[in-house]
């Protein structure tokens, strides 16, 4: 591998010289090996062949006379030099068909590169959305932040989330990425069913639980309803991707290709499978902490807040009362017979009477109000920007229709009275503490219950 000897090199230029007229140092016919160093020594290119030839041929005579060696003749040099050309042909040929397949191999292995390197840049997106569905445990916000990564990192242009409604058969777009006409966005919103022609080709993606690829012009096995769908859409290629919480699909997401040039590979269908999976056990984490979040602050047996939410909403408003110097009521209400009930009819109908009576007060009361069950046959409810008079208004109405309730409820449990006991207290004394106005409205319930039940009381200080 060291340099060539310049007279190495002469004699390697030499022996090819000779070798292409049939002659030359060796004595059987292969292609000498030239050095690649040579021509940096000898100078191929410039070298005077006629000369050279000549000399070849008065050393061949000298040689011939003082060895007494026969000479080829014409028909001999012919031979050789056909043979010479034959072989180099069958060299050139090797060397082509060698480049052509080297050339081959190149090309696979820069696609092999472009597809290793397009991957790669897909899983690091994947990995960066995945990360994303990590940052909240909010649903709506996952959803969003998923929409947003894709949308941006893998550059397609509109994408729909369905929410599956599995037991009306509905779906329902409920977020975007994207510009999407409001009119086929409304037309989704209003009847977008499994029945309709639209709606068959989400639901076979449901059933299946695979991923959906609807591309325009591909007719083998694809629905006529998976044609009407990219028509609705305007698009020419689609991907529809289950999500699956709980081991249901309960969401869908759609992304749209439109009228990109580069078509949705089958690599990349495979990522989009992996994020499912990963945003299906995000959705199923978020919705676990809501739940756990909700059976917190709620109470179980009324689906109404417990009482330390209740506690904890009523100091809350005290302190925003006080801030801005507004005042705001509470009610205390008290189901009144309530033990004759429990231990006539048993706890079952004890509890449903407590259900039906939650219902009444959530129902009567505004968005703005907090209803909760302290305990018991006990429920409250905070009327924020309400001053008594409001309040008694509010309280006499339930009172009122739990009433014809307990009337209902007689025709089927004959030894049921149920009523209500309410108190009222109004928070105007900015230095009363929220145990100094339970206390008041306590006293208001308790003045209620002396008055024969079935009435409202309010605290008067």
């Amino acid at each position: 591998h060291g340099d060539i000897h310049p007279l190495a090199a002469i004699v390697s230029a030499s022996d090819f010289i000779c070798w292409t007229q049939a002659l030359g140092s060796f004595n059987f016919f292969f292609h000498p090996t030239l050095n690649p160093q040579v021509e940096r020594i000898v100078n191929l290119s410039s070298l005077k062949i006629e000369p050279i030839l000549k000399q070849m041929n008065r050393e061949l005579a000298l040689n011939a006379r003082i060895f007494n060696l026969p000479l080829r003749d014409l028909r001999g040099f012919r031979e050789a030099l056909q043979k010479t050309n034959f072989e180099l042909a069958r060299i050139n040929s090797l060397y082509s068909d060698t480049k052509r397949k080297l050339e081959r191999h190149i090309q696979e292995l820069h696609d092999i590169k472009s597809k290793l390197e397009k991957h790669v840049r897909e899983m690091n997106i994947l990995n960066q959305i995945i990360c994303k569905t990590r940052e909240s445990l909010e649903p709506s916000q996952i959803i969003h932040n998923v929409l947003q990564g894709i949308g941006d990192g893998f550059g397609f242009p509109r994408l729909i989330w369905f929410s599956v409604d599995a037991q009306r058969g509905k779906i329902i777009p409920k977020a975007t990425y994207g510009d999407f006409p409001v009119d086929l966005l409304n037309a989704f919103k209003d009847s977008t069913t499994w029945e309709e022609e639209i709606g068959t080709s989400l639901a076979a993606c449901i059933q299946d639980k695979e991923i959906l690829h609807l591309k325009a012009g591909r007719t083998k096995g694809l629905l006529s309803s998976s044609s009407c769908l990219l028509s609705a859409l305007h698009s020419s290629e689609l991907l529809i991707i289950p999500i699956s919480t709980d081991r249901k699909v309960t969401d869908l997401l759609l992304i749209d290709n439109q009228d990109e040039p580069v078509t949705i590979s089958a690599d990349t269908i495979k990522v989009f499978d992996i994020l499912a999976v990963n945003l299906g056990m995000a959705l199923e984490n978020a919705k676990l902490f809501q739940y756990i979040s909700q059976m917190a602050v709620v109470d179980c047996l009324t689906n109404i807040y417990n009482r330390r939410q209740l506690e904890s909403s009523l100091s809350n408003e005290i302190s925003r009362a006080s801030r801005f110097q507004q005042s705001f009521s509470i009610a205390l209400f008290d189901v009144d017979h309530f033990k004759t009930v429990n231990d006539t009819y048993g706890h079952q109908v004890g509890d449903l009477i407590l259900k039906d009576v939650a219902a009444i007060i959530k129902s009567n009361s505004r968005s703005i109000d907090t209803v909760g069950r302290l305990g018991g046959d006990e429920f409250m409810v905070i009327l924020p920007n309400t001053k008594m008079e409001s309040a008694f208004a509010f309280a006499e109405r339930v009172r009122h229709i739990v009433e014809e309730y307990g009337v209902l409820r007689k025709n089927i449990f004959p030894k049921c009275q149920i009523t209500l006991s309410i108190g009222l207290a109004e928070f105007n004394n900015f230095q009363d503490t929220p145990e100094d106005l339970l206390y008041k409205a306590d006293m208001a319930l308790y003045r209620s219950k002396q008055k024969g039940r079935n009435t409202v009381s309010a605290f008067q200080g």
